[in-house]
């Protein structure tokens, strides 16, 4: 505590400046906790302050509907004509509709045997794809279903409050298979995929958080199905559950950054993890959209910890 106390400026100015970001930031949060309680849970009151209501219009992070531009005022249209409503597009994005053929054809190289070095290749890894379907064929199953959780679990490592070495958290995901001294065959192709999945997110969360972009299992028509990734996130928290209590404390503001993943979670009973929501079309629409803002809040919850990564690869705690 002392250390940080004093790497603070020294200049009122500044400090002025640095208290007024932060209760900004905390108001923001905070409109953002309520705009998710609310639509969660519905309103505890008919009545709402107009401060409050103000702050969270203000939010266009957390609305998955699109603001149409005000119309432009072109000669011979009526500026105040209600514009016709656009029909939305119908798009398959990700995934290939479920009634055609799967052919997988691996092309392998003539000789394994590299014609500058003369040395033997090296296989790098596989697909993001194959590696899928790789994990249907564990028996025991691994920690994780599939890639969307296994980019879960991996996102919670990296953002999380502490480090885990690699030899913990692949011997979690997979028991002994996964002790990287000794995997060979496709578990050790598999552990290098892995590992550069590992790396092209802590990558990008550092050099480009704002494209951050979850790996969500998808239905045939393009519908994201994030509750696969999430339980693959809260997996990851438990390897550190308890440096993880500040954004689980419901007494502070900052827990308001796990909601939109821990609402897709469920518990060992297969019960909501946050409990029933309220019942209705409101709440039903809210749930299928506010995964979209994962990508915002993942960002977040690693700025939020990175000063506790600091001192923990400073020796401090």
């Amino acid at each position: 505590m002392s250390s940080g106390v004093s790497s603070l400026p020294r200049d009122p100015d500044i400090l002025i400046e640095m208290i007024a970001g932060l209760r900004a930031e905390n108001e923001k949060l905070r409109a953002m906790l309520e705009t998710l309680k609310r639509a969660l849970y519905g309103a505890r009151s008919e009545k709402r302050d107009a401060e409050e209501a103000q702050l969270a219009l203000g939010l266009g992070d957390l609305s998955a509907l699109p603001v149409e531009p005000a119309p432009d005022a072109v000669a011979g249209v009526e500026p105040d004509r209600p514009k016709p409503a656009r029909p939305k597009a119908s798009r398959n994005i990700g995934g290939l509709p479920i009634h055609l053929p799967r052919e997988e054809t691996v092309i392998e190289p003539e000789s394994d045997i590299c014609p500058c070095c003369q040395g033997k290749r090296v296989e790098r890894g596989m697909s993001l794809e194959r590696l899928d379907r790789w994990f249907d064929t564990l028996d025991p199953p691994a920690r994780v279903e599939g890639v969307s959780m296994l980019d879960g679990y991996l996102t919670a490592i990296i953002v999380g409050p502490r480090s885990v070495p690699p030899e913990e958290w692949f011997d979690d995901l997979f028991g002994a298979r996964g002790h990287i001294a000794s995997a060979s065959g496709p578990m050790l192709t598999a552990i290098k995929t892995i590992v550069a999945r590992f790396n092209a997110i802590s990558q990008g969360l550092s050099t480009a958080p704002d494209r951050h972009a979850p790996i969500f299992r998808k239905t045939d028509d393009g519908q994201a199905l994030p509750h696969l990734w999430c339980m693959g996130f809260l997996t990851g928290m438990r390897l550190r559950m308890d440096a993880w209590q500040p954004l689980l404390d419901l007494n502070r503001v900052d827990h308001g950054l796990l909601l939109p993943i821990l609402l897709y979670c469920v518990d060992p009973c297969g019960q909501p993890m946050l409990g029933p929501p309220r019942e209705g079309p409101e709440t039903e629409e809210f749930l299928r959209t506010v995964y979209q803002d994962i990508p915002l809040i993942v960002p977040a919850i690693r700025d939020f910890f990175m000063p506790e990564r600091v001192r923990e690869a400073n020796g401090q705690r």
